[in-house]
């Protein structure tokens, strides 16, 4: 079931117009630099999309006095590294994965304040579905962030997801607005 709703839900999200992927995106941005959570975060990990994924990596230039980072694969496990910190940004290298990842920089090791993560779909219950490979799950187990953020398209809301024991869940789902003028 997991495959299957998996494959339907990237049909979908790369169904997406480049506009409605845009439009979706600064909605997502104008929630997400509203938080006071994230208002009064240190540390903000974020993700370079993928796959027509939303792209949040304005909130860097929205936000320049946050130390923001973005996550490296190696092999099975997932850190992240340090992307933007005092006004210097590091240059981003395409992965195996064909991801773009910041491997030159810093490792960053402590606690993440804020945590935002994409999705296949998530439900009421902050559960989330991903591409079935892990690595938020498995980081998120040894390094909980203080906030976990899944960040979604509105097709992506779901009732329920099927769970496995290895799942973690998100702490808040912000779901994109069609009309990003008035949030």
């Amino acid at each position: 079931m997991k495959q299957s709703l998996r494959e339907l839900m990237l049909q979908k999200r790369l169904a997406l117009s480049p506009v409605q992927r845009a439009t979706y995106s600064r909605s997502l941005i104008h929630q997400v630099i509203a938080l006071p959570q994230v208002q009064n975060a240190s540390t903000i990990g974020l993700f370079h999309p993928i796959k027509n994924e939303p792209d949040l990596l304005e909130i860097v230039s929205l936000l320049p006095q946050k130390h923001f980072l973005l996550p490296v694969v190696h092999g099975t496990t997932m850190t992240f590294h340090t992307y933007f910190y005092h006004n210097q940004t590091f240059p981003l290298i395409q992965s195996d994965l064909h991801i773009l990842e910041p491997k030159t920089a810093p490792l960053f090791q402590g606690p993440i304040d804020v945590l935002i993560t994409p999705a296949l779909a998530l439900d009421q219950a902050g559960h989330r579905l991903g591409f079935g490979k892990g690595y938020f799950d498995q980081y998120i187990q040894t390094n909980r962030p203080r906030l976990i953020i899944g960040v979604i398209y509105p097709f992506q809301w779901v009732d329920t997801l099927p769970v496995d024991d290895h799942d973690e869940n998100v702490d808040l789902v912000l779901i994109a607005n069609e009309d990003s003028t008035h949030q």
